[in-house]
């Protein structure tokens, strides 16, 4: 997520000298609050299940193949949080 927002950042930065660095910023957070809120809820939601109480090695185990069970999920869902290409994104006029 990190080389994403590297990435973004780069983009909109380029446009410095049409905008200044005031908007420029703005026009990132645009850009990237409300997905990153998203990911940020259903993370806190899948993690706050979790970790209620320690299930030992077997539910350590569990939990592992429930984590890919659910990403599967949240794909076919169109939650696809690892697919994004934000190159490709359009920035605000």
């Amino acid at each position: 997520m990190s080389i994403e927002d590297a990435v973004l950042l780069a983009r909109v930065l380029e446009r410095h000298d049409s905008r200044d660095v005031a908007q420029l910023f703005a026009d990132y957070e645009t850009l990237r609050r409300e997905p990153i809120e998203k990911i940020y809820r259903d993370t806190v939601s899948m993690w706050r299940n979790a970790a209620r109480k320690d299930g030992g090695w077997v539910g350590t185990i569990v939990l592992e193949w429930a984590t890919w069970i659910v990403i599967g999920l949240m794909n076919m869902k169109g939650k696809n949080h690892f697919s994004s290409d934000v190159s490709k994104l359009e920035l605000p006029a």
